[in-house]
């Protein structure tokens, strides 16, 4: 950044333009002449590029079955933060291990591995992770979901969005990463948890099948959830799967074998499956299968189908399914769903009506861009532009979202506001990707 042979100032003040770095060295240029620093003073701008913050990690005195979380806070545009959590039922969930007597790591308390590090006797300590007794970090929360909505009661947790990680569990730790840019950072000002000292269950396991398509087209998967329940625990009536988008279609609801679609409907939403039964609970209903066999496409490399149990009467209050073994008929174990690698990011790109007649009568009004967005891991910005035939663009629209089906709306006015002359229009849509940008396509017409 800076170099100088002949330096005789007593106070040397260097300037640079501001850029991110993480060392600052300083050397002699001549070693054989004598040369003496007695301060040194270094001054940025801006944030830090990435910093960790953990938690604590939190006690709650008992195993309890985690529900929801949310946050204030903000994230520049430029800047990013991520929010993880883990959980667990022993209070480290790591594992240290020393040479003990036979001369084999054994398991040991902190003091000692920190002893034997202080000692320098690198070869003689080991530091593993407790994979029984914690899980691993979750994957990455988004963040406008959690966050709180301020015009809602905070009491009544109508915001939020489920916690990631499994439950009961008694100990719990949140991780921030944050990504600064320049002169913006992200900040996170509070978190809340949303939990019950009663389980609804002492354990609830689940799995898909199939555990890998061989295209995006519509799949039949079955999804089969296995309780554990004691005396003690509260029981559930109600099982919510998160699909993504919408089910195409339920073939069948069975408890214990039987069918119970035709006394309880199936509800579809946008993204998930809730199914209803009759309550869950005790003894009597221990290790009674739900099992559920649907049609839905998956859109994302890896998509979990996590679900949640719960009693209709508190349904803010769900514990999570964990995976795992809860049938023989499959031997998956676990509740993502691979996908075919490489081609695009978007599909089925459509436009409907193919021509809209604008003239506020209610009919046509509008026209809607479909698509399918897959293998998008977060959010992205996806750009919708028009264009009239002469090339000039007439409307710009904007929106973030991840993988799923998706629309985007125009009706037929320029970004002034003003309706657009009947005829031909072409749309745009392009989405930034880490291979660059993608472009799809195609024509709508307006008419009056």
């Amino acid at each position: 950044m800076a170099r100088n042979r002949e330096s005789l100032d007593v106070v040397v003040d260097l300037r640079f333009p501001t850029r991110d770095l993480k060392w600052i060295a300083i050397r002699p240029l001549d070693p054989e002449r004598d040369w003496e620093i007695a301060e040194l003073e270094v001054y940025g701008e801006g944030f830090v590029t990435r910093t960790t913050y953990r938690t604590p990690i939190m006690d709650f005195g008992r195993e309890v079955a985690w529900s929801k979380i949310r946050w204030q806070g903000e994230v520049p545009e430029g800047t990013q933060l991520l929010l993880r959590t883990r959980t667990g039922n022993t209070p480290q969930p790591n594992i240290y291990r020393v040479i003990g007597p036979t001369g084999t790591l054994e398991v040991s308390t902190l003091d000692d591995y920190l002893t034997q590090l202080g000692r320098r006797r690198w070869n003689d300590v080991e530091l593993g992770y407790d994979l029984e007794n914690w899980s691993p970090w979750s994957a990455p929360y988004e963040f406008v979901a959690g966050l709180r909505q301020v015009e809602s009661p905070a009491d009544l947790w109508q915001d939020g969005t489920p916690v990631l990680s499994p439950s009961p569990a008694r100990y719990f730790q949140l991780e921030a990463i944050l990504f600064a840019s320049g002169p913006a950072a992200p900040r996170i000002d509070n978190m809340s948890l949303l939990f019950s000292e009663d389980p609804v269950a002492q354990e609830v396991i689940g799995e898909i099948w199939p555990i890998a398509t061989q295209s995006f087209a519509a799949e039949t998967f079955t999804y089969v959830v296995r309780p554990v329940l004691r005396a003690s625990d509260l029981g559930f009536d109600r099982l919510e799967i998160f699909t993504q988008i919408s089910v195409e279609r339920v073939h069948s609801v069975l408890i214990d074998g039987e069918e119970i679609s035709d006394r309880f409907p199936p509800e579809i939403q946008d993204d998930r499956l809730i199914v209803s039964f009759d309550r869950l609970v005790g003894p009597r209903d221990n290790e009674k299968r739900i099992e559920v066999v649907f049609d839905a496409k998956v859109l994302r490399f890896g998509a979990d189908f996590r679900s949640w149990v719960y009693d209709s009467a508190e349904p803010e209050l769900k514990q999570q399914v964990a995976p795992g073994n809860a049938t023989f008929r499959f031997s998956g174990d676990v509740v993502s769903v691979r996908t075919p690698m490489g081609g695009g990011l978007i599909s089925s790109v459509q436009a409907t009506p193919a021509t809209f007649t604008p003239n506020g009568d209610g009919v046509n009004d509008h026209v809607a861009i479909a698509y399918e967005l897959r293998d998008l891991e977060s959010l992205r910005q996806i750009r919708l532009r028009i264009y009239d035939l002469s090339g000039r663009l007439v409307r710009q629209i904007a929106t973030s979202t991840g993988s799923g089906s998706f629309a985007q709306t125009w009706n037929g006015r320029d970004e002034e506001g003003a309706l657009v002359p009947p005829g031909m229009y072409l749309y745009q849509l392009d989405w930034d990707t880490d291979k660059g940008r993608e472009v799809a396509n195609g024509a709508v017409g307006v008419a009056y």
